[in-house]
């Protein structure tokens, strides 16, 4: 799969409402573990690595938008090689 054809399912999974919802609900509740002092340690971690995981999921799908953008531009834009 091209990056052209994962920037535009990344746009629309970015952009569905119902998947934003569930990346905030999730991120809700791993947050509500930092927030409750009866929480062991071992849940604090997976709470933790759970925020590290969605932070990764967002920032994949930035990245590839991004590069998509980037992609775009070069193909468009009228670059020229420098003679040194």
């Amino acid at each position: 799969m091209s990056n052209k054809e994962k920037a535009q399912r990344y746009t629309r999974l970015a952009g569905d409402e119902v998947f934003q919802e569930l990346l905030q609900d999730v991120r809700d509740d791993a947050v509500s573990v930092f927030l409750e002092q009866s929480r062991d340690d071992e849940a604090i971690h997976r709470a933790r690595n759970l925020i590290d995981a969605l932070n990764t999921i967002e920032n994949k799908i930035n990245s590839i938008k991004m590069d998509d953008l980037v992609d775009e531009k070069r193909k468009s834009a009228p670059w020229k090689r420098l003679k040194i």
